[in-house]
């Protein structure tokens, strides 16, 4: 019976595998993708085999939310005792994304949220045109699975953002593993809550962005005898807008001052819910894709 290896970070804040870097990549959105107030979910599951249900592949990009994609696919090979499978679930609205996804045998599972906004920070006697500087943060939650097989399995999540325009001013990311690896192990960075601060101007708009992913790949090596192995991204808990504090003005600090978004969203504030998520769920999906061995995967739902 195989074992599973868990990386399961409550709280503190993208080496993300090559599959996953390569698929997204390969999306592409089209440029009045970039405009803002914007909502966009993405959810790819492809198993490696043709046929049966897959592949499964959503885009929905709108100006309202909340996005909801959820998705499933898998195959049996023609011949051989193989399978491919794999489920996903995006939820995003402004302020909040959330992901779940699972692979097994031979499949990926790729699946993004990300929203993005105009904002304006303004407070009473400063001039419009003031240049500041401002502090902002954002918190993940979640956890990745891979099961210790003989064939490979690995799983990960790339965060970014970025206030004002230009390079992300957050770029985080983590892989993991199993044991049929080189190197196997949890490799990147951790779960929690980070920060950056940055300049803007007091009264001009400004371009808020936000956009985490996840992925689950697995695949059979030829000396596995088909040996199932299974990945797990759950994310589900998972990105809050942590609010904006440490604002500045000629060095000085400012207490009162507002937020405005073409959203409506009031991102001075935090998204961050009072009573904290339970711990990430076990992930009951990914050990019935693993059982059953059909391909047939369960839709969880996030709530």
């Amino acid at each position: 019976m195989n074992s599973s290896k868990t990386v399961d970070v409550a709280r503190p804040g993208l080496a993300s595998c090559a599959v996953l870097s390569a698929l997204m990549l390969s999306i592409g959105l089209p440029g009045s993708a970039l405009a803002a107030p914007q909502l966009i979910g993405q959810l790819f599951v492809t198993p490696t085999f043709t046929g049966g249900t897959g592949p499964f592949n959503s885009t929905v990009i709108q100006a309202g939310g909340p996005v909801d994609i959820a998705g499933s696919a898998s195959v049996a090979h023609a011949t051989l005792p193989a399978i491919g499978a794999g489920s996903g679930v995006v939820h995003v609205e402004f302020g909040t994304i959330k992901l779940d996804g699972t692979s097994a045998g031979s499949a990926t599972t790729v699946a993004r949220g990300s929203f993005r906004d105009d904002i304006i920070i303004s407070s009473p006697g400063i001039a419009s045109g003031t240049v500041g500087t401002l502090t902002y943060t954002v918190h993940l939650l979640g956890s990745l699975v891979v099961d210790d097989s003989r064939s490979q399995a690995s799983a990960g999540w790339r965060l970014q953002t970025d206030v004002g325009g230009g390079a992300f001013d957050i770029n985080k990311s983590a892989t993991l593993f199993n044991s049929s690896f080189a190197t196997p192990g949890y490799r990147g960075d951790a779960f929690g809550s980070y920060s950056a601060t940055v300049s803007f101007r007091y009264g001009v708009s400004m371009l808020l962005d936000v956009e985490l992913q996840g992925s689950a790949e697995s695949r059979y090596r030829s000396d596995s005898e088909f040996a199932v192995a299974g990945a797990d991204f759950n994310l589900g808990d998972s990105l809050y807008w942590g609010g904006i504090s440490g604002v500045l003005a000629g060095g000085n600090a400012v207490s009162a001052f507002t937020v405005t978004s073409e959203s409506g969203a009031n991102y001075a504030n935090s998204f961050l819910p009072s009573v904290e998520p339970n711990e990430a769920p076990e992930p009951g999906s990914l050990a019935l894709v693993l059982a059953g061995l059909g391909g047939l995967v369960l839709r969880r739902r996030l709530v």
